[in-house]
């Protein structure tokens, strides 16, 4: 034979390799694209045994196998992995699908996961050429969770908005309040007659302003002031505070290994003096209360995979217990199970672990007790020196000092509270006014010694515009900022914008005495 009749066969024989070469590099593609699914997706047979799973499928329900090709869970009946209650209903949608009376299917079905965990999927079934069936399942439950906490969010920031101001506006009326009742008990002195009742009007008013607080929390301005610090630390420092006077047995057991957390101090302490109340108040004749600190992860779910970079806490008491159907609602402002109860505390806390970017959980039994677990995110950096602060000077100094609040009624009470304490006080009612002032006393060699101005001044000639101004005639004053919003950027650092110092309304005589020792000392 010659060798042109040869040809046309090699040729075809390359022809063919070719073809197995495309087939199987398809093959490869085609288990590629599969394994990188977030859906589940399982082959079975008409005997409704498992014949291929992707990667997905092998997370839920079983190990992933060091060979891609090879399915751990292969030959299984599909009917093992549902939840008891929804096998008829799988069984019937299957024998559907074969008989031809649908060539699709998608139905809401409850699966087991590898930890035998519940887990709703939206499942899709479908009748292949070969007689086979093919599945797809795609996690309801998680999918449906992070709806509702978005949709939670939104919710609480439009509220959030709204409080705000409210909490600012009512923080005047309690600095009003606060400081006559608080000038009044210093001059009645130790009378006996009325001082157990002042007493109980400022504790009254001191609780109102925690409660504008936690208002202000879903603020605008309420985005977190982080430095790095010790959850160990944070946890002992909540528990002293709120622990103390209470009927709460405590039992800790903490993991001192855990890395430092970037966060905001005086929010995580608010959050677990929160969690801390709740667990006395659903315990009213004592009990015991679980504070537990380790290392583990942001989602529960990825633990396994050994995701351990999250300082978790967790809070478990021995209470009454929340209804499975109050659950959700118990994170919503202004619910509450209490007769006495605002509905803050745990909104607050979830809404503060959020804009921490961690994660707060809540899970429940009716007569044994509730765990809030709360996941932050670690921190890669150390925590630096603590800090020393210098003992005030205990000699008492009279000064100069000029305040700025469009508020006349608190304009009226700040200065009575410095004139009790001793210092001579001139009044402006915005930031143009305040810079006139001081300019004229500046040149003409009466200076003042401190400048109290509020932060939100109506026109836009408020606190910082002032102070900026001031600084212009005098590289050296010294200016406090006051405010009702106590989460705005300026209050959290006061000396990055170069104040000496912040007040936040309401306050007492004996803060707004400290405060000004430190800064004039």
């Amino acid at each position: 034979m010659s060798q042109e009749g040869l040809i046309p066969l090699d040729r075809e024989v390359d022809a063919q390799h070719r073809l197995v070469e495309e087939i199987a590099a398809r093959k490869v593609r085609q288990e590629a694209i599969l394994a990188a699914l977030p859906e589940v997706v399982i082959l079975l047979d008409e005997a409704f045994c498992i014949q291929y799973a992707n990667t997905a499928g092998e997370k839920l329900w079983g190990t992933v196998p060091a060979n891609p090709s090879d399915c751990s869970i292969c030959g299984l009946a599909v009917i093992h992995f549902i939840h008891p209650e929804d096998r008829n209903r799988w069984t019937a949608l299957l024998e559907s699908v074969l008989s031809g009376d649908s060539t699709e299917k998608d139905k809401l079905l409850r699966v087991r996961g590898s930890g035998d965990e519940l887990v709703w999927m939206n499942t899709k079934i479908c009748k292949l050429a070969d007689g086979g069936v093919l599945c797809t399942l795609e996690d309801y439950t998680t999918r449906r969770r992070h709806e509702t906490e978005l949709t939670k969010s939104q919710r609480l920031e439009s509220i959030g908005r709204l409080a705000g101001g409210l909490a600012h506006d009512f923080n005047n009326f309690l600095s009003i309040i606060m400081g006559n009742l608080d000038i009044a008990q210093i001059k009645l002195g130790s009378t006996e007659l009325v001082k157990s009742e002042l007493e109980i009007a400022i504790k009254a008013c001191m609780k109102a302003s925690d409660i504008t607080k936690q208002m202000l929390t879903f603020s605008k301005g309420g985005a977190p002031r982080t430095e790095i610090a010790s959850v160990v630390d944070l946890i002992e420092e909540a528990s002293e505070m709120n622990i103390h006077g209470s009927k709460l047995k405590v039992h800790f057991d903490i993991d001192h290994s855990i890395p430092a957390v970037e966060v905001d101090v005086g929010q995580i302490h608010q959050v677990f003096g929160n969690l801390i109340i709740n667990a006395e108040q659903s315990m009213p004749g004592g009990g015991e209360l679980s504070i537990r600190v380790s290392h583990g992860s942001l989602a529960e779910e990825s633990e396994v995979n050994g995701d351990l970079n999250a300082a978790v806490i967790e809070f478990e008491d021995q209470g009454c217990g929340i209804p499975d159907d109050k659950i959700d609602l118990v994170t919503d402002p202004y619910y509450t199970t209490k007769t006495d109860g605002t509905g803050l505390g745990l909104s607050t806390a979830f809404w503060i672990i959020q804009r921490h970017h961690g994660r707060l959980s809540i899970k429940s039994t009716i007569g044994q007790g509730t765990t809030v677990r709360i996941a932050l995110p670690c921190s890669n950096k150390s925590i630096h020196g603590v800090k020393t602060t210098e003992s005030p000077s205990l000699e008492k100094r009279h000064h100069r000092i000029l305040i700025m609040d469009d508020n006349d009624e608190v304009r009226d009470v700040l200065r009575m509270m410095l004139e009790t304490l001793g210092h001579q006080v001139e009044e402006t009612s915005d930031g143009q006014q305040c810079v006139a002032a001081y300019q004229k006393a500046f040149v003409t060699d009466h200076a003042f010694d401190l400048v109290v101005v509020d932060l939100t001044v109506p026109g836009g000639f408020g606190g910082r515009w002032a102070f900026e101004k001031l600084r212009e005639i005098n590289s050296k004053v010294s200016v406090i900022v006051a405010s009702g919003y106590g989460n705005d950027s300026t209050l959290a650092s006061p000396e990055a914008y170069g104040f000496k110092a912040r007040l936040q309304k309401p306050f007492m005589i004996s803060e707004l005495e400290s405060v000004i020792e430190q800064v004039l000392r």
